[in-house]
């Protein structure tokens, strides 16, 4: 859903609107919100995390440990560190900046981890970016709320992305 969401609003910034269809039953919404990227400076890379811990791909709700986007620091913390830092979709041509699926997707797996349910459960995703997210070594934390979880993402100690992943409830 996210990629023809941006799909279509790049056909709607470069003024080519996809022609009149008729919308079949509404099963679910994306919202895209346009910003001029940053600085052309790329991002300082972080240091090498020693003694990270990967949790297994099923515990994140992930198809193969490729997939896994996040690993447990010392004092068990959850940090962004991709077992695949080229990951074709989500992280493909291994920038040193988490783009936005990439940062749902470590909110999703964070939230499933602390949890503990499976990703079958996962029923909605939301997440807004405010700052550079790097690859490696940015903080996640989690906190449960009624029908889900929030997940906060800092950067050298500030806020950088925040999100929600709703979960389904019996």
């Amino acid at each position: 859903m996210a990629e023809s969401t941006r799909q279509l609003a790049l056909a709607l910034e470069y003024g080519r609107p996809p022609g009149a269809v008729r919308a079949g039953e509404s099963f679910g919404s994306c919202t895209m919100r346009f910003a001029r990227p940053a600085g052309s400076a790329p991002y300082a890379e972080e240091a090498p995390l020693p003694g990270l811990l990967h949790p297994p791909a099923a515990a994140v709700g992930a198809t193969a440990a490729g997939d896994v986007m996040l690993a447990r620091a010392p004092r068990g913390r959850l940090v962004t560190a991709p077992r695949d830092p080229g990951h074709p979709v989500l992280l493909a041509g291994r920038p040193a900046r988490m783009p936005l699926l990439a940062v749902l997707e470590a909110g999703r797996q964070a939230v499933l981890l602390e949890s503990g349910m499976t990703a079958a459960a996962v029923i909605g995703l939301r997440a807004d970016v405010c700052a550079p997210v790097p690859s490696r070594g940015a903080l996640i934390e989690t906190s449960a709320e009624p029908g889900g979880a929030r997940f906060l993402v800092a950067a050298a100690g500030r806020p950088a992305a925040t999100g929600a992943v709703t979960l389904w409830s019996k």
